[in-house]
């Protein structure tokens, strides 16, 4: 008899879909991918809510889910102030910390640790943005349709590291990452790559990145190969 997905399970394959078909063909391009991530925590959190309703997910996951969307909705608030300050970043700080307390254990304990890195970078302490997502993605599931995402975008917060032993550890990530075969999001590592060399004006890296990330796949099927497209001219 075949298994069936828990409905937490079944609600990240549907997430997948809504990434790919939806959200990222509308996408050009982000410095750490935050905006498109945003989103998608969203639909983690309206998803999951949803799925509280009509599947009966445990009251330890509802109870995350709830505290999530609190930590979300703090978040996504103070993002749009014009005016912050540290002590505004660090109460989101405090949030996803007593979240992640609070509900270590279940599936969505690793996405608190996501928002207080986050949270952690904005008040520029970035040795402990590091080292916070670190852990957020070495507790994520290896079936977690976010997954490499966040690693891409842990990759790049490295190549803004003071430490040139980070930055060069980001590149070696993002190289992994774009030669991994098994990785659907492969195009968008491949690119990113391509554009930290063209940063660092070395054109023939560049190119051979920008390259790979246009070989056989329609501008059509992927913001990044259109954006690696787009180099590509500028270096012709």
């Amino acid at each position: 008899m075949m298994a069936t997905q828990s409905p937490f399970s079944a609600f990240k394959t549907v997430l997948k879909a809504l990434y790919e078909n939806s959200i990222k063909p509308a996408v050009t391009s982000f410095k750490y991918l935050r905006e498109l991530l945003l989103a998608l925590l969203a639909l983690v959190v309206l998803g999951g809510g949803f799925l509280m309703y009509r599947s009966g997910v445990q009251k330890k996951e509802q109870k995350a889910q709830l505290a999530l969307a609190g930590c979300l909705q703090e978040f996504m608030r103070l993002d749009a102030q014009p005016e912050k300050t540290i002590d505004d970043w660090l109460r989101v700080q405090t949030m996803c910390t007593l979240g992640y307390e609070d509900h270590t254990g279940t599936s969505l304990a690793p996405y608190f640790l996501l928002f207080k890195a986050d949270a952690f970078m904005q008040q520029g302490d970035k040795q402990q943005a590091y080292s916070t997502m670190e852990q957020a993605l070495n507790e994520m599931s290896s079936g977690d349709p976010l997954l490499t995402l966040y690693k891409i975008k842990f990759a790049l917060m490295q190549l803004d590291a003071d430490d040139i032993a980070l930055v060069a550890q980001g590149v070696q990530d993002l190289k992994d990452l774009a030669s991994d075969s098994n990785n659907a999001n492969n195009d968008m590592a491949q690119y990113y790559i391509g554009a930290y060399y063209w940063a660092q004006n070395d054109t023939a890296q560049a190119r051979e990145w920008f390259q790979k990330a246009v070989a056989g796949k329609a501008a059509n099927a992927s913001p990044w190969v259109a954006q690696a497209e787009s180099k590509l001219a500028q270096l012709n």
